[in-house]
Order: C-alpha cells, then structure tokens, then sequence
C-alpha cells in the first residue's frame, strides 16, 4: 500500500478541484455491469443517464481516516480499477492516479476569435515536430474523455477531432471559434499531454540528481473567453485560472481600434470584436475563488500574448525584427524573447492602451509580452488555408516552462563552468 502524506493534494485536470489522492473512488473498469453515473451526468450538464462501469467510493470514517496516509494500489490479478476523482467522476492521469506526478495547468484565456483554438491547433502539433529535437522535449499523450462516445480515450484522437482534421487534413482549414461550454459539452474536457524535458533547470537538477528528464503533464482546456463570465460555467473556469502553474493571455489586435487604424490590409468585419479587457475579467476571475489575491499580486506567471501577429507586418511604431521566428536550440532563447517584449511594450504605449500594462503588471508577480502568430497569415473567407507557417507559436509557453524551472535558456547552456586556479 503506497504511502501518502495526509496532507497532500493532486489537482483533477477536468473539474480542476483539489482532493487527496486516498479518497479517490475507484472505478471497476473490468465489471460487465454499467450503472448511470450521477456525478458524470452532473459535470457534463447531461438530461440522459451515463452509463458507465461501477464506482466502489470510499465508505466510513475509520477507513476515510486511514487513507489520509495511504492509497490502495491498482495492481491486481482478478480485477481492473481506475482511479477517479471524487468530484467529477473523470478517469486521472496514469502518473497522478499512482502519486507520482501532479498535473500542471497551463491556463489559455481570450475571448471569443482571439484564436485560442488554431493556438492549440498548431501548438501541439509543433511541439512534437519540431520543439521536441529543437529545445529538447518529447509530447506523450495521456488518456481524456469523449462526450461522444462517453467513454477514455487518448488525447490525440481528441486533439484530431478538435484541430488536426482541419489544420493538417488534406484540405487545410483554420479552425473556428470555439462555441460556448454551455452549449458545447465537448469544450469542458482538456487534452492531456505528458511532457518531458531533457534540458530541465539547475535547481530542478539538484532537487532530482539521478533524473534524465523532468516531466509534466500539461492540460490543454481550450475555454470560449465569454464562459469566464457566465453563471453556468464561472465556477469551473474560476477553479481553472486560480490553480493555474502559468497563464496564457491571448490579446486579439482586432479588438483595439488604435491598433486596427494601423493595419494596412483589409479584413472582415465579422472579424472585429468588441474591445474586451482581458487580463481585468482574468484577475476578476481568480478572486471569485480565492479572494486572497483581492490585496495582493498573482504569482502565476502571465504571457502577455499578442495573437494574429502578422497582422501588424509593416506597420509604423513596431521593430520589425520582433517578426523574426525564433530558434530555440538546446533551451529557450531569454535574450530574443526578451527583446521582442520591451519592443511589443513599448508599442502598447503608443497605441494608448497603457491600461494593458498596468493590468498585468500591477495584478502579477511576473509577466512578460509576446506576439504569436498560429496561421501565418489571415485565412481565406471560407477558412482555407495555403500553408500554416507559424510565428512564435511556442514562445510564451516555453517562457512559462522556463519560469517553473523545467527549461533552462540556451544562454545559461551555453555558460562553461569555470576553470579552478
């Protein structure tokens, strides 16, 4: 029986709520038997009964008692169990069911056509084909749910269903905006991804001397900007952003009129949005669960994140080197990336929209602005696409990493130790 610290907690990268691991229930996945299950049916917002194989919960509490210091093992001869969070019902990751890895949120926030969903799209695609030998990483994919089937399956048949088919199928499209949660059961389950990383940081390596890699699973929830703010879905979305590792801010550059006025192509109207102050409803979203942050800064680090980049090609104001994609060999290039954000700073400045400056850094610990580009270039009107040629697709996330310490930047793998007199 593995032993647990009883006051240890693991975070479910589904409802996002934290529990300890020994009073998880197990379900028996190796039962003939399928019941409805109640608290599946709740989470998705279903009127139909979820047939799914029993759940042996934990009962009395003597016993609840007792699995504050361990948790049962899964090995066994006769029967098959998973362990399932107590919340939600939803299956967790092999490495956390077993205690031997916490999941880690990499919060991805903008409201509706920031881009958020050609973002995951084009990113995770990009982290397994070109990151993986470029920083030195390998994405794994780890078990999730499908409302469509109502059963496991891997996050990358989802990831397929979601993005690949369009993104890279044979007639490449771009991705539509994502639909509302409340309408759209499919968005409240995240993609789930083991990340490994060879090239981890010195305090990681001394917290962990025998290790060749560090790894992390990172959950891709790809949330509409506008259920942030809905009754129906705030609570689920104010769990998300508050227990966070890293928050992704995507700012459309469609939005701010002074930035439209400079862009020198034409674009459809359906296209512009309201302009919405993004990072204001994220720290207003935070506080709604944990209210200590009411008086003081967040300690997630924000990627301040300008999406749709190559919009702003060409444009007055704007170092043109900030376009340049950058290169990440053996670790994440802190000297490129920070370059690139004193140029975006400066230019939100010009544009007047200081309040997206004083926003982050007045309500986060650390921060840092990027500009990202997905596509490339805009689509065409019926979302067709002739190439995808990101720019800085993973930069902000890599930012992120190097921040918790799993990624070192190519600078300090370049430094030589020094040679003793």
């Amino acid at each position: 029986m593995p032993l647990t610290l009883p006051f240890s907690k693991v975070l479910c990268p589904f409802c996002f709520r934290e529990f300890h691991l020994g009073h998880a229930p197990l379900r028996v996945i190796s039962s003939n038997e399928r019941v409805n299950d109640p608290v599946v049916q709740k989470f998705l917002n279903l009127d139909s009964e979820v047939l799914m194989a029993p759940v042996e919960e934990v009962t009395g509490t003597f016993n609840k008692f007792l699995r504050c210091f361990w948790h049962p093992s899964l090995a066994n001869d006769t029967e098959v169990k998973y362990r399932i969070c107590p919340h939600c019902h939803m299956q967790l990751p092999v490495q956390l069911a077993h205690n031997r890895l916490k999941s880690s949120v990499i919060a991805v926030t903008g409201f509706r056509s920031s881009g958020k969903s050609n973002f995951f799209g084009v990113l995770i695609d990009a982290l397994k084909n070109r990151y993986s030998q470029e920083v030195g990483l390998n994405l794994s994919t780890q078990e999730t749910f499908s409302t469509r089937t109502l059963r496991t399956i891997y996050s990358d048949e989802l990831y397929k269903e979601r993005y690949g088919n369009n993104l890279f199928g044979d007639n490449p499209k771009a991705v539509m905006a994502t639909l509302s949660a409340q309408t759209n059961i499919d968005i409240r389950i995240p993609l789930i991804y083991r990340l490994n990383l060879t090239r981890f940081s010195l305090k990681q390596r001394l917290l962990h001397p025998f290790a060749t890699h560090r790894p992390i699973d990172l959950v891709f929830f790809d949330a509409a900007g506008e259920d942030s703010t809905s009754p129906v879905t705030q609570d689920l979305y104010s769990r998300y952003f508050s227990r966070a590792a890293g928050i992704i801010a995507l700012i459309d550059p469609l939005s701010y009129k002074n930035i439209r006025n400079d862009i020198k192509m034409e674009y459809s109207p359906s296209s512009v949005q309201d302009e919405y102050d993004t990072i204001a409803v994220l720290k207003q979203t935070i506080e709604r669960q944990n209210s200590k942050y009411v008086n003081k800064r967040i300690k997630a680090p924000l990627a301040v994140t300008i999406s749709k980049f190559d919009l702003l090609r060409n444009i007055d104001g704007l170092d043109q080197s900030v376009f340049e994609d950058h290169v990440h060999s053996n670790g994440f290039d802190e000297v490129a990336a920070k370059k690139t954000s004193d140029a975006i700073r400066k230019y939100i400045i010009s544009k007047e929209l200081n309040s997206i400056i004083s926003v982050a850094e007045g309500n986060f610990e650390t921060c840092q602005y990027f500009g990202m580009s997905a596509l490339g270039r805009s689509p065409k009107e019926d979302y067709s696409l002739t190439s995808i040629d990101p720019i800085n697709i993973a930069d902000s996330l890599l930012w992120i990493l190097y921040q918790l310490g799993y990624l070192q930047t190519e600078q300090e793998m370049k430094k030589k130790p020094r040679k003793k007199k």
